[in-house]
């Protein structure tokens, strides 16, 4: 392998590190390790409690849930309008080379 070649894989290994969320071994979530996690956890463990918890990520997941329904809607609405906008400019093609077909005649 030559040295052009093994800097390019080197690139690419970084690169797919960063798309990843990978540096070395340890793994990253949204670039945070697991002892930035575990320290986040524990100050919202000292902060709501531990019986409050599972009550507040519920809600938090039900509100995710709430948006990505209500997101969807929007576009299943958007892509609605676009479409019967799209037909409308159909059918008047239509019509004007049905009324141009019958003035040849």
């Amino acid at each position: 392998m030559s040295f052009s070649q093994y800097k390019n894989t080197l690139q690419m290994q970084r690169t797919q590190s960063i798309l990843l969320g990978w540096k070395g071994n340890r793994a990253k979530a949204m670039g945070l390790g697991y002892t930035e996690l575990i320290i986040i956890v524990g100050i919202f463990l000292l902060a709501f409690g531990s019986k409050a918890l599972p009550m507040i990520a519920r809600n938090m997941g039900n509100s995710v849930q709430d948006l990505k329904a209500d997101i969807g809607k929007e576009l299943i609405k958007e892509e609605t309008r676009l479409l019967q906008d799209e037909v409308q400019q159909i059918k008047e093609s239509i019509q004007i080379n049905d009324s141009e077909s019958g003035k040849r005649h």
